[in-house]
């Protein structure tokens, strides 16, 4: 959530990504500058979690998958 008081000029730079809102925030009043990297690094936190999630999710799925197809017993043939 970006501060009230951050000029709309800069919102969409802001909003784009991290690496953006650290430059364009050096642009600012130190104040507004800290509450928008605040910001943007908790952004940054939040779609980190959600995409680890969704893999942690995939990989239990894929890991229930193979438990399931994979044979019960291995029978060595001896030649």
């Amino acid at each position: 959530m970006l501060p009230t008081n951050v000029p709309h000029s800069m919102i969409e730079q802001l909003s784009s990504s991290i690496g953006e809102a650290v430059q364009a925030a050096k642009q600012l009043d130190p104040t507004i500058a800290y509450h928008v990297i605040t910001a943007a690094k908790q952004a940054f936190s939040q779609s980190h979690r959600s995409v680890l999630n969704v893999a942690a999710l995939l990989f239990l799925i894929l890991s229930i998958f193979i438990l399931f197809t994979l044979p019960k017993k291995v029978i060595a043939i001896d030649e």
